[in-house]
This record gives C-alpha cells, sequence and structure tokens, in this order.
C-alpha cells in the first residue's frame, strides 16, 4: 500500500497535478481527437530571469506577483534544514526564489516523459524517487533509481485508467477515478464528496467516475504550459489546516497562508514539448 501511495504521489506531481473534468466525452470514438492536447511529451525549458546576473533554464517556475515586495514577512524553515528553530529564518520572496530551482531541479530527474492517451488516460516514463528519510535531504539533494520506470507497466499496483485527463474552454483537467479510490477505501468517495458539499468554493468537480481538478494551459512556439493559478489555488486555503498533521519539518500551512495573502497573482508553471 505504502508503494502504491508513493507511486501516484509521483505521477501526480510529475504530471504537475491531480484531476479530470465532468463526463465522458461524445467525441472519443473512430479517428477523432479525445483532446488537442494529446500526444507524447518531454520537458521543454524556459528562461528566467533571477534578478541578478545569470538566467535560469527551468521546467517549472514560480511566478508570483507581490502586493508589497519591500513589506514581505518571513518564513522559519530550520526544521527543513535539520537546525533548531528559529536558527534559518528567510524573507517569503527569498523562499520563492529558492524553491523554484529546486522544484525544477525535482522534475528534471523524475520526468522523462508523458503521454496524454487518445483514450483520455495518462501514461508516463519516470525515475522512482528514492527517499532519504530526511525532508532536507530529499528535497536539497533529491535520489532518483537510476532505471526509467514505465506507468501503466506489468503488475502495477496503480491501474491504468486511475489517473485520467480532459480539456475544455483552455483548461486540462487531470481527474482520479473513483473507482480505484474505492479500492483503497470503500468510505473515501463519500467523504471527499461530503467535504465539496460543505464547502462549494473547491473547486474539485465530482461525476460519476471521477474527481477532477482544472489546471489552466497555453501553447506557443511549440511548448505547452500547464499551470496553476491563484484563483484555482485560494479555495484550498480552507484545507490547510489538515496540513499539520503532516510531519513535513517546515509549517506549510503558514506559508501557505502568507503566499496567498501577500500576492495579487500566482504561477505555479511546467513546461512541456511534443515528442509525438
Amino acid at each position: 500500500m505504502k508503494r502504491l501511495f508513493s507511486r501516484a504521489a509521483m505521477l501526480l506531481a510529475v504530471a504537475v497535478t491531480a484531476f479530470t473534468f465532468t463526463s465522458c466525452n461524445d467525441d472519443n470514438d473512430g479517428d477523432k481527437k479525445f483532446s488537442e492536447l494529446q500526444g507524447s511529451y518531454e520537458l521543454a525549458t524556459v528562461d528566467k530571469d533571477n534578478g541578478g546576473s545569470t538566467v535560469n533554464k527551468l521546467s517549472l517556475t514560480i511566478t508570483p506577483t507581490w502586493v508589497d515586495a519591500e513589506k514581505l514577512p518571513t518564513v522559519d524553515i530550520s526544521a527543513m534544514m535539520g537546525y533548531p528553530a528559529g536558527s534559518m529564518v528567510i524573507g517569503l520572496k527569498d523562499m520563492t526564489d529558492m524553491v523554484e530551482p529546486l522544484l525544477a531541479n525535482f522534475v528534471k530527474k523524475a520526468l522523462v516523459g508523458l503521454n496524454l492517451n487518445q483514450d483520455g488516460t495518462l501514461g508516463a516514463t519516470y525515475h522512482e524517487f528514492i527517499s532519504q528519510g530526511n525532508l532536507g535531504a530529499d528535497f536539497m539533494a533529491p535520489k532518483f533509481a537510476e532505471v526509467v520506470s514505465v506507468f501503466p507497466g506489468e503488475n502495477d499496483p496503480l491501474p491504468a485508467d486511475a489517473l485520467q485527463y480532459y480539456t475544455k474552454d483552455h483548461k486540462i483537467y487531470f481527474g482520479v477515478s473513483k473507482a480505484f479510490l474505492n479500492t483503497i477505501d470503500e468510505s473515501l468517495c463519500a467523504m471527499i464528496d461530503g467535504m465539496l458539499a460543505e464547502d462549494k468554493t473547491l473547486p474539485i468537480v465530482s461525476t460519476d467516475k471521477l474527481f477532477a481538478l482544472p489546471l489552466r494551459y497555453t501553447e506557443a512556439d511549440g511548448v505547452l504550459k500547464v499551470y496553476l493559478d491563484r484563483a484555482t489555488l485560494v479555495p484550498f486555503a480552507s484545507l490547510l489546516p489538515l496540513l499539520g498533521e503532516l510531519d513535513l519539518g517546515i509549517d506549510l500551512e503558514d506559508i501557505v497562508t502568507k503566499l496567498i495573502a501577500n500576492t495579487s497573482e500566482l504561477e505555479i508553471a511546467i513546461y512541456l514539448k511534443r515528442t509525438l
């Protein structure tokens, strides 16, 4: 079970997301395209000026628009780095500037290729993440298996149709199958539906078959940009207290709360280019 969740988390992070849209597509038959985005992809890089003398080439970017860049709060990352509380406190902008290349490096080392299949399922080739048992080490210098893993693979604990995608109105929806979730816990779908009924601001779509989350995308000069924007992120603030139950080595609730409060816009984007 632990391996199943690890595998699922890896694929969802690599694909930037968790998931799909509302109902079956009537156009998904014969030679008709399921989506204009169907195809095979690999990571693309974009130039990102860090404000200094160098330009980073990144496949993942974090772009905040600060309300007041001169009056940003600080965050404590001491525990994550293995230091006593209060010994490593940095500005919010400095933290995002540090996190961006680290996350980009993680994605670069993890993802080999991504397939958006004609039948609406997802496929991927990737290097499996190897935890070092320390969040700081895992984040600063992540390790991955040398062998390239394939999803879906032979005897894979995650079913081929567990993860799906859909596109509509310039959004791509990544979805998790309810049938798959029911194999984990029969009460899980009911619990999520109850949460969505209680908080209707959450941008998650519940259908007969899927739970879904939309991401925006643009395509230009052969590069597909898929991104999470601030408007999609903000409603999830109501779930932040749940993060307090996780031993992450950092107060993620505090960091995300400050990030939302001090930005007017925010994009977390991944960049892909077609190979087929």
